[in-house]
């Protein structure tokens, strides 16, 4: 919803404006030229020296105050409004559970300008910036599968919840791809959106976890859920830090106070990845730099567009009775004053 001020006559107002105005004020310093007193006397030296020179508000505050009355009253004229257009969404978009693989691999720093880690959750934030009216989820995984927020159209807590996201928050290491899948699809299963969607990345291969890629597979098929799949990581050999197995924090050398580093080889199982895709209907997809994943999450962005379908209308309320209601009060100000504390003698 938004709202805007406008006018529902502002060309009445500019014409009204534009001629009663300047023909106003012109009467009024046409009327003071050609003013002359009634009252007689054959010598007014003494009055003028026993009676004050008017003040500039004595001289002007008639004037001023019948100009700002008839301004406010062609401000009315022009029905001053507020305007709140309203959007009614008639069609929901698509339910996406996003599972990101956060085991300590996804710190090798092989997909600049960082890790793979900030890679994916630059792009994945790009991603759901993209997407208008779909209920997105986050699951993430590393020995075990954790939701980390779920289905919601309130992006900015998705966002903020993305960006805390680090593989220092889990308790164990691992590489656990069926649970993540379960845990995502148990998400989906009774949403009864017309589309249900899990985007998996992950730079490895299964290694713990009591559920089975495949068998969590065979869950997404039976209930219409598409997997799409994404291998991240550059090929060969990476540095990364090491990890406290204890903790899960980044580990420090103990005489220099820097992070420690290791490095791996490069084991992703992208038949395993491949057949989760091929299975459920989705896609597998390889992305070894930052910028061919962030070509992937464009294409499954193509891919699963949303069909929504909105009404839109328009709620006006009127404020044109306050400056009417103000043009009346000056008014009224500039009868009194004429009468009495401003009245002239003809």
């Amino acid at each position: 919803m938004s709202s805007a001020f406008d006018f529902a006559n502002p060309a009445l107002m500019i014409l009204a404006l534009a001629v009663l105005l300047p023909t106003v004020l012109w009467h009024h310093l046409a009327e003071r030229r050609h003013r002359r007193g009634t009252v007689r006397y054959s010598d007014v030296s003494r009055l003028k020296e026993a009676i004050p020179r008017p003040s500039f508000f004595h001289r002007h505050a008639l004037v001023a105050l019948r100009l700002a009355s008839l301004g406010l009253a062609i401000v009315a004229l022009g029905r001053p409004r507020l305007t709140e257009s309203l959007e009614e969404l008639l069609s929901r978009g698509i339910d996406i559970c996003i599972t990101l693989d956060l085991s300590g691999s996804m710190l090798a720093e092989d997909m600049p300008p960082e890790n793979r880690i900030v890679a994916a959750k630059k792009v994945v934030h790009d991603f759901i910036e993209g997407r208008r009216s779909d209920r997105i989820g986050l699951v993430v995984f590393s020995g075990r599968a954790y939701t980390q927020c779920p289905l919601t159209t309130d992006y900015a807590v998705l966002q903020s919840l993305l960006e805390r996201a680090h593989p220092s928050m889990m308790r164990e290491d691992g590489t656990a791809i069926g649970m993540g899948l379960a845990l995502a699809v148990n998400r989906l299963r009774d949403t009864g959106a017309r589309s249900r969607v899990v985007i998996l990345v992950t730079d490895g291969r299964s290694n713990a976890g009591k559920i089975e890629p495949a068998t969590a597979a065979e869950l997404a098929k039976a209930l219409g859920i598409k997997v799409y799949t994404i291998g991240i990581g550059g090929r060969g050999r990476a540095r990364v830090p090491v990890l406290d197995p204890r903790t899960g924090k980044l580990m420090a050398d103990p005489f220099t106070g820097r992070p420690m580093y290791g490095y791996i080889d490069e084991d992703l199982n992208e038949e395993g990845l491949r057949d989760i895709a091929t299975k459920t209907g989705g896609v597998y997809f390889r992305a070894t730099a930052t910028q061919a994943l962030a070509a992937v999450f464009a294409e499954i962005d193509r891919l699963e567009k949303s069909d929504v379908k909105t009404r839109e209308y328009q709620r006006h309320t009127e404020l044109y009775l306050y400056p009417l209601a103000a043009a009346l009060v000056l008014l009224l100000a500039e009868v009194l004053l004429a009468s009495t504390r401003l009245r002239r003698i003809p």
